[in-house]
């Protein structure tokens, strides 16, 4: 079989191999040649930036403090001063609609020549309200209000620790944060966030604390982390109750799996117990990293950080349901407890007159079809959709101009100095400009509560900056 041509090697007359020719010399470039090859590289990586800018990737800065502490701005408290630097996929919206949690830039409705940084936090169709911290939502006027769910990565962005305090003012041994309901010499406290349960007795520790957020309000959804290292066979039971009677308990068997039942998740309350099983049992001698959450009307179980159980439940928004108390309790071998962590989730506002009353009543808003609610993590300090409002005039030709009336940003309108003109920044970013005798009425104010989607510029993904002294500092992903 003969082989391929290029696997061989020509031959001459006498056998050996035949002259290959001289390569030809490059003719030198002359310095015309050079400038125009540069300018035209130079030109051809100007516009492929201007193409990735406008259409795939964008760079931003975030400047103030609404999205605190996910995203860092310029008046937060930060030792260099440096705000966050992040980058937004503008590919992210091409084949699907932004989704509840993402965290979006926008134009922003009162100034469309400025980009907003916010959370999506209503989707386009929903009745919403914001009630007891919660942003609620129904799909039809009269559907059952439900809490607004989240994704798991959503909700870790914006739980708030509550313990352990940041300044305890104890000896540091938890003793003014735990009490002893039974059994008091059952459980040990060696610091705030290790507790060793010395058996063999059932003994439960309340935490002592008011559970609450900003304002002094009582939170409505919290989550208890923990590393639980069993010396033995026993039980270790998690209790959350309210003052208005709900009752949530997580039991988890400890032994050796084939010989134990599983544990249970229990709820009591509303339309009256359930009892769910789980396919869950802790190993002596094996450290369990435990999670358990009750927030968006549901209890989540985490173990090794997988979910093992989660319980939807019914809540009402309004409904008093008053303090909450966390218990841990124990029985059998000895067991330690570490890494204690209690975290309250994000609590919205919404008492002030400057944000629109009607999200906070029992009817609730509907977001139009194509846009969307947004709201700021930092609740007490963020333009969004609860008060962003527009006051304008009517002109003697029929046009209207409209401007910002949103608080500190409020831009007109106002007098241009050595002129009788009125001067403002309209809505879309433009300056416009009137004498008083073309007035013909002062329009009433409006809100403008929603972002249209077309506003929409892209997902903000990544933090890429600051990251220097100190690599990687603010680096990495956004939820």
């Amino acid at each position: 079989m003969s082989e391929p041509a290029s696997a061989t090697e020509p031959l001459g007359p006498a056998g050996g191999k035949a002259a290959t020719p001289p390569a030809a010399a490059a003719a030198p470039q002359g310095p015309g040649e050079v400038l125009r090859e540069n300018i035209v590289a130079f030109a051809v990586a100007v516009v492929m930036a201007l193409v990735i800018k406008h259409f795939c990737l964008e760079a931003f800065r975030i400047p103030t403090s609404s999205m605190y502490p996910t995203l860092y701005g310029e008046r937060d408290a930060r030792p260099d001063g440096q705000e966050d630097r992040i980058l937004v996929d503008k590919w992210a919206y091409l084949a699907r609609d932004p989704q509840r949690g993402e965290v979006v830039v926008f134009q922003y409705p009162l100034d469309r020549s400025r980009n907003f940084i916010k959370r999506v936090a209503g989707l386009p169709g929903e009745w919403v309200r914001i009630q007891d911290g919660d942003v609620w939502v129904r799909h039809a006027e009269g559907d059952r209000w439900r809490p607004a769910p989240r994704p798991r990565e959503v909700r870790e962005a914006l739980y708030r620790r509550a313990y352990p305090p940041a300044h305890p003012e104890d000896d540091g041994q938890g003793g003014t944060w735990w009490d002893a309901e039974e059994g008091r010499d059952g459980w040990r406290l060696d610091s705030l966030t290790r507790l060793a349960y010395e058996g063999p007795g059932r003994a439960r520790l309340r935490y002592a604390a008011p559970l609450t957020v900003q304002g002094g309000l009582s939170c409505r959804d919290l989550r208890l982390r923990m590393r639980v290292i069993p010396r033995g066979a026993g039980t270790l039971e998690l209790g959350w109750a309210t003052e208005g009677g709900w009752k949530g308990r997580l039991s988890l068997p400890i032994g050796e799996p084939d010989s134990q039942a599983g544990g249970t998740l229990s709820w009591q309350g509303g339309a009256g117990p359930v009892v769910q099983p789980l396919d869950v049992v802790l190993k002596p001698g094996r450290p369990t990293q435990l999670e358990w959450e009750v927030v968006d009307g549901a209890m989540h179980v985490w173990v090794d950080g997988v979910e093992r159980g989660v319980h939807a439940f019914e809540r009402t928004p309004g409904a008093s349901e008053g303090r909450q108390s966390l218990t841990l309790e124990a029985s059998g071998a000895p067991l330690v407890v570490e890494n204690l962590r209690i975290d309250t989730d994000l609590h919205y506002s919404l008492g002030s007159s400057r944000y629109r009353s009607e999200l906070g009543s029992p009817q609730g808003l509907r977001v139009p079809d194509d846009a969307f609610l947004m709201l700021g993590d930092n609740t007490d300090y963020s333009s969004d959709s609860r008060a962003w409002e527009a006051g304008g005039v009517r002109l003697k030709d029929g046009q209207e101009v409209w401007w910002n009336l949103s608080g500190e940003q409020g831009t007109g309108p106002a007098r241009v100095p050595g002129t009788e003109l009125n001067a403002c920044v309209d809505l879309d970013g433009l300056e416009r400009r009137w004498h008083d005798e073309e007035e013909q009425e002062s329009l009433p104010h409006r809100w403008i509560t929603f972002v249209p989607r077309d506003h929409v510029v892209g997902r903000a993904f990544v933090i890429f900056w600051p990251a220097w002294p100190a690599f990687p500092r603010r680096v990495g992903w956004i939820h």
